[in-house]
């Protein structure tokens, strides 16, 4: 009676033995290329979910006029359309910032809450004709803060000669 050497009943011969470092390569190259063709679609997937969360996030009734929570709840956070929708539900809706025209100085006192307070305008300390001094010209309250600062301090103060 013949034996076979493979032991498989074929009559093939068996492989050779492989050292542990061989195995581990192949492991290793069969783990490679199975997460080479598997990152794309994960990684696309991955984008069409992340997309899909944010356009339900900002275009839900409850976001209309909450746009600014609406775009940081979809960008910074991690939780679902529906835990933002909640949180969307629950806040109160956005004011919208007045604009003004001028510098951040008078677009904050123009933009104040307090209506008697202004950057310009009559009764306000504005150049509205109020200067709060009397309807004093500048030239006047220049001298009139100087002789303050002098007074104050002991200072001199250096007049500033006008260019022309």
């Amino acid at each position: 009676m013949q034996t076979n050497q493979g032991g498989n009943g074929t009559g093939a011969a068996a492989p050779a033995p492989m050292s542990e470092t061989q195995i581990a390569k192949m492991i290793a190259d069969g783990i490679a290329a199975g997460l080479a063709s598997a990152l794309p679609i994960a990684l696309a997937s991955h984008d069409k979910a992340k997309t899909e969360r944010r356009a339900a996030i900002m275009g839900c009734d409850e976001a209309k006029e909450k746009q600014k929570l609406a775009a940081s709840l979809a960008d910074n956070t991690t939780m679902t359309a529906d835990e933002a929708k909640a949180i969307l539900s629950a806040a109160a809706k956005e004011v919208p910032e007045k604009k003004g025209s001028g510098t951040g100085f008078h677009n904050a006192m123009n933009n104040s809450q307090n209506p008697n307070v202004g950057a310009d305008g009559e009764g306000n300390g504005g150049n509205g004709g109020d200067n709060g001094g009397g309807g004093e010209s500048d030239e006047d309250v220049a001298a009139r803060l100087q002789q303050a600062y002098v007074g104050a301090t002991g200072n001199k103060v250096v007049p500033i000669k006008k260019a022309g």
